[in-house]
């Protein structure tokens, strides 16, 4: 069983202007309703809300975490949010490298209800508006918050993620979190963070007891 695991410290990143942020990262089993498979879910604990002319750069983890992001680029980031200030600074979201991709809708990235499987079906793209000024997109209006279906294809392999963000109608971005399933071919649930099993639970209250005796046992 995989252990969870937090950090907070940063991460040099070779030849990079920023170093990017290491989140308070954890990583297990994948929640119920899911086949059986592993999912990094890192927590966005500052700097994750932008706004006209910013951006945001997150890598998910998907080789086994942690996850990390930057508002610069950074190498290893699979995508960047951006408010596009040429453009009634509307807020965008977009692939990093070849094979990421998220779900869409129209010409915007589709809002994804939590609990909501994140698999292969619907349709995906690398560049696409979250949403303009004056909530032109109906399925994501100003002042929602939701999650994007995430997608990263290397090679034969395709693993699935979410973004957890929210636009609001005073032209600010809010990351929150994202999340990826590292098994490949394994579809996520919107929102699904790893489970904490109970044999963890067990585990550490007997070592706790066992620590226990043992101090008695050098009393003694």
């Amino acid at each position: 069983m995989t252990s969870s695991t937090s950090s907070t410290s940063s991460t040099a990143v070779p030849g990079n202007r920023a170093l990017p942020l290491v989140g308070s990262t954890l990583v297990g089993l994948a929640a119920a309703g899911s086949a059986q498979g592993t999912v990094v879910f890192t927590e966005v604990t500052s700097g994750g809300t932008i706004s006209g002319g910013s951006s945001l750069y997150f890598d998910l983890g998907e080789t086994g975490g942690p996850g990390a992001w930057s508002n610069s680029s950074f190498t290893g980031a699979d995508f960047r949010l951006i408010f596009d200030s040429g453009i009634s600074n509307k807020p965008a979201i977009l692939g990093q490298p070849t094979g990421r991709s998220f779900q869409t809708q129209g010409s915007y990235a589709a809002r994804v209800e939590a609990g909501a499987a994140i698999d292969g079906s619907g349709n995906w793209g690398t560049g696409n508006y979250i949403n303009s000024y004056g909530g032109n997109n109906a399925n994501w209006p100003a002042g929602q918050r939701g999650y994007i279906g995430l997608r990263l294809t290397d090679g034969a392999e395709t693993r699935y993620g979410w973004a957890d963000v929210e636009y609001t109608a005073g032209m600010q971005l809010t990351l929150y979190g994202f999340a990826v399933e590292t098994t490949p071919g394994v579809a996520i649930q919107a929102g699904a963070i790893p489970e904490v099993k109970e044999s963890a639970l067990v585990m550490a209250l007997l070592a706790g007891s066992a620590a226990l005796y043992r101090r008695r046992q050098r009393a003694r």
